[in-house]
């Protein structure tokens, strides 16, 4: 029971760490792309975000 509840609150803490990551990610990717107007880096962050979801959403 208490295994469980530790595994639980482990998956929370990893949820909380990657959505704050990925937020991060996303706020530097948005002014990379203002300062910059890098199409590319914008497809390149693109493929690595889809990548990212369907490797956490398996």
């Amino acid at each position: 029971m208490i295994n469980i509840h530790m595994e639980a609150k482990r998956s929370r803490l990893l949820d909380i760490i990657f959505g704050w990551a990925i937020q991060q990610i996303y706020v530097v990717a948005i002014v990379l792309l203002l300062s910059y107007r890098s199409y590319f880096l914008l497809a390149f962050l693109f493929t690595i975000f889809s990548h990212l979801y369907q490797f956490l959403n398996c």
